[in-house]
């Protein structure tokens, strides 16, 4: 169960002129909404809040609460899939209060997922939905480069979730230089200088490698260190960029939404890149849209990494989430959400 309260005050800015000039009507009056999630030091919910719990002020300057609404957001008893009921009448419509509405977006992050762990995502993910939909929930799945933009608000909708979920594949291709040279070691590198036995990175050589081939082409080993990280990094961050534009529209797209709205970000991590602009757009448009995001691992959802995605450098989880991922980490931290390497999805909104 999850709480959240809804407050309004009134910030009034009264017009004061020449006693000898008559009044005028009407004063100006902004009304500021604020949104509160009460949890004790446990993470249960606090309820039975009223407005006079509360105090509003700005600049040491107290604000009146003129409006009040508790919102409060149960789990469903059963699961959206079972069968529906009979129609409401259509002179009878029914509209859901604020407080049941929710809104899933799941962003497919593609260009940081690859093909291998797309399959895994997919088995995952309708699981996730079939065990936590219920009734009046808008899902919207959303894979950018692909094109895929799917959304469900009936219980007929919701049946064709596996069917769109099909279509989700990942295009990222991991390590495709075969030089063993990960995102986080390239800027690693490049904005800090840390090369091979500094840290955790390892950049190759140039005294390295095999000699010029047959046809006279250098081997890629003996490139200068500095030009392959400098490359490596421009690729990622060219990676970073259409996923950040993308998730930029997504969450711009829940702001008139009313109710619970929570982004998942299945993706295998990106990096958090200095002197990018971009990861705090998201971050403050996120805030002003009252939007969560919550980042799951790709690669969190079986035990280990095996055969080709296995990564010396990024096997751990906790280590991924700080150094591949830790773009993605910093977005669902920055906007109240979390990060997640659990089989078990559903933990993230309890």
């Amino acid at each position: 169960m999850v709480l959240g309260l809804a407050l309004l005050f009134a910030m009034t800015a009264s017009r004061h002129g020449m006693a000898q000039e008559p009044p005028t009507f009407p004063a100006g009056i902004e009304l500021v909404r604020i949104d509160v999630v009460a949890i004790d030091r446990d993470g249960s919910p606090v309820t039975g809040l009223t407005a006079a719990d509360f105090e509003i002020t700005e600049k040491g300057q107290p604000h009146q609460i003129v409006s009040f609404e508790p919102i409060v957001v149960r789990p469903a008893p059963t699961s959206a899939w079972t069968p529906s009921p009979a129609p409401v009448p259509v002179s009878e419509p029914v509209a859901h209060s604020s407080d049941q509405n929710r809104c899933f977006l799941v962003f497919f992050d593609d260009v940081h997922v690859s093909a291998p762990t797309s399959e895994r995502v997919r088995v995952e993910l309708v699981r996730f939905l079939q065990r936590e939909m219920r009734d009046g929930d808008w899902v919207r799945i959303l894979s950018p480069t692909s094109g895929l933009d799917w959304t469900a608000r009936t219980p007929f909708e919701y049946q064709q979730i596996p069917t769109a979920v099909t279509r989700l594949k990942g295009q990222l291709v991991r390590d495709p230089f075969r030089d063993g040279i990960s995102d986080f070691d390239s800027m690693n590198y490049v904005e800090y200088g840390r090369g091979a036995n500094d840290g955790r990175g390892s950049v190759p050589s140039a005294s390295t490698g095999d000699a010029p081939d047959s046809s006279g082409r250098v081997q890629r080993s003996l490139i200068a260190p500095s030009l392959v990280s400098q490359e490596r990094y421009e690729i990622a961050k060219r990676r970073v960029r259409r996923t950040l534009a993308a998730l930029t529209e997504a969450v711009a797209s829940l702001g008139n939404f009313r109710g619970r709205k929570s982004l998942i970000l299945y993706s295998e991590g990106f990096i958090k890149a200095p002197h990018m602009r971009e990861y705090d757009q998201v971050v403050e448009l996120a805030r002003a849209a009252h939007v969560a995001i919550y980042f799951v691992d790709a690669h969190g959802l079986t035990s280990g990494l095996t055969g080709a995605d296995d990564d010396s450098a990024t096997s751990s989880p906790i280590l991924r989430l700080e150094t591949e991922g830790g773009g993605a980490s910093y977005l669902a931290i920055a906007t109240g959400g979390r990060a997640s390497l659990s089989n078990d999805l559903t933990g993230l909104f309890r």
